[in-house]
């Protein structure tokens, strides 16, 4: 575990180092759920290549969706963007 104060490719690339140094695999494909810090997918890319499958939680996704809707969003959101 790492602590800091932002999400930056200066961070997130040595963390990366930090777990392929521990033992995580290369050459392998690897599923990567992320929550959509932007760093994160140029990075795994980079550390990775083809063997990087990238994915956003929907948790998160849903999360910043309704962050731009007004206060109480309209009846169904939640239930349609579940859905999709």
């Amino acid at each position: 575990m790492h602590e800091e104060t932002t999400e930056n490719a200066e961070f997130v690339k040595p963390l990366f180092c930090d777990l392929i140094e521990r033992g995580l695999p290369t050459d392998r494909v690897l599923l990567f759920l992320t929550d959509g810090v932007k760093a994160l997918r140029p990075t795994i890319t980079g550390l990775f290549g083809k063997l990087a499958l990238i994915k956003r939680c929907r948790v998160h996704k849903e999360h910043t969706v309704l962050e731009h809707l007004p206060e109480e969003p309209p009846p169904g959101v939640r239930r349609t963007m579940r859905d999709a």
